[in-house]
């Protein structure tokens, strides 16, 4: 009798054990791309060829994972003060639109990483405390082309556009 409960004990132990790793394989086997991101497919770590758009996608757990990256249009602003010439404070707020290229995520996500947005769009705002704020808005355009030239060689994936608003 005693043995009986053993083996029905390690039966349903088992049982168990394996319920629980085909839920793990059947769940872990698919997931979703919500709208406004991409999924960058990775195979052990690196990073496919593959990018998933929006909706349900396929994957073999434990060997595949997919990172979603937000390919929407974002905003980050940047204080800048100054003086004039005539030694008058001039205060602006520079904002800068930008978004990850949807088709090429998956290189964004293979050279730069995860915080793109702080090392690529942080080291575009360091640059707009050069000179002063009178001169950079009357020559805004050319400083929007400094800017989009600075992007473009920093990564070529990557689109931005800036614009400026002075206060």
């Amino acid at each position: 009798m005693k043995k009986k409960m053993e083996m029905k004990i390690k039966k349903i132990i088992s049982y168990t054990i394996f319920g629980i790793v085909a839920l793990m394989i059947i769940f872990g086997s698919f997931g979703t791309v919500g709208a406004g991101e991409r999924g960058v497919f990775l195979q052990f770590g690196a990073v496919k060829d593959k990018i998933f758009g929006e909706g349900l996608y396929f994957k073999i757990p434990f060997v595949q994972s997919v990172v979603k990256m937000d390919v929407q249009t974002q905003k980050d602003e940047v204080p800048a003060s100054a003086s004039s010439k005539d030694l008058q404070m001039v205060t602006s707020k520079i904002a800068l639109n930008y978004h990850p290229a949807p088709d090429l995520v998956n290189k964004l996500w293979q050279e730069v990483g995860e915080n793109y947005n702080t090392r690529i769009i942080g080291s575009l705002h360091s640059g707009s405390s050069q000179g002063d704020n009178c001169k950079i808005y009357c020559r805004r355009t050319d400083y929007q082309e400094r800017k989009g030239k600075r992007t473009n060689q920093r990564k070529s994936y990557k689109k931005v556009t800036g614009k400026f608003h002075c206060g």
